[in-house]
């Protein structure tokens, strides 16, 4: 957890002075602590914090999205700034733990996006790069594999796996989240080097993973 005097304290900072004098940054303020007590909890890095923190002042500022649920626009800019940030979380997961609608924060992140296009949202902190040698699917492979008490040398495979399947294409189309997910599953239940022990079921990995058990 981040102490008050920690560095993520620092975007709110910036406007506990102005609160008094100002009520219009009262919705700043409280977006910023709600921003700051999500990646703490979601255990994100501090860059994603101060993107998503930065994002929601500029929606604010240029009312673009005035009138929405402060709880959506604060997801939309988590999520905007764990894909800018290429960190693994996906959509559903998100939306899960923040108890929200997909449907909503979608639609909320496709009108951010047209709002970066047009030029109108400019985020000034510096991208990290992504490794080019690691595939998204294998970026959630550990985060699963984690949830799913599964040891290094199976999330090891299952990281394999995951790498083999996006370099032949075989499933494309699909999301990082589900590939990484099928990857679990094919080892788990068919892989001959691996104990009994490690068989997990469908319905606990997709549950793991946010994604169906179904077809």
């Amino acid at each position: 957890m981040k102490g008050d005097n920690g560095p993520g304290s620092s975007n709110l900072a910036k406007y506990n002075d102005r609160i008094a004098n100002d009520p219009n940054q009262v919705a700043i303020i409280k977006a910023f602590k709600d921003i700051q007590n999500f990646c703490s909890r979601l255990n994100l890095k501090q860059n994603v914090e101060d993107i998503a923190c930065e994002l929601f002042k500029q929606l604010h500022d240029s009312k673009e999205l005035k009138g929405r649920n402060r709880a959506i626009v604060v997801t939309t800019c988590i999520y905007w700034a764990c894909k800018n940030e290429n960190c693994p979380r996906t959509l559903k997961e998100l939306c899960a733990q923040f108890s929200i609608r997909k449907r909503d924060v979608g639609r909320c992140y496709l009108r951010v996006m047209k709002l970066k296009k047009a030029g109108k949202i400019k985020i000034t902190i510096k991208r990290r790069a992504a490794d080019p040698r690691t595939s998204e699917s294998e970026k959630y492979m550990i985060r699963f594999g984690s949830a799913l008490k599964l040891p290094p040398s199976v999330i090891n495979m299952c990281t394999k796996v995951a790498g083999t399947v996006s370099k032949l294409g075989v499933c494309a189309g699909k999301t990082p989240a589900a590939v990484a997910a099928a990857s679990i599953l094919l080892v788990t239940q068919l892989g001959c080097h691996v104990k009994p022990q490690y068989y997990r079921e469908p319905v606990a990995i997709a549950d793991a993973a946010y994604v169906k058990s179904g077809p």
